[in-house]
């Protein structure tokens, strides 16, 4: 984030590849550019769910589901 903030990358590019790079550390695949897949091989949209966190609607958060 600091490298981010401070002018470090070039452009969004470069930025991606070190996410990526990240992210596959921790054990996500990564398939194309914006497509991952958690260690069991459940996608993100099988492992997440939008909840309110207000009866306005208005807010919310993202979070596992149960059993993932």
């Amino acid at each position: 984030m600091l490298r981010i903030l401070s002018g470090g990358y070039e452009d969004a590019k470069e930025i991606m590849r070190d996410v990526k790079s990240l992210v596959e550390k921790m054990g996500i695949q990564v398939v194309g550019d914006d497509e991952v897949v958690l260690e069991d091989g459940v996608k993100w949209e099988g492992a997440l769910k939008v909840v309110a966190c207000d009866n306005s609607g208005n807010d919310k958060n993202i979070v596992f589901q149960d059993g993932v």
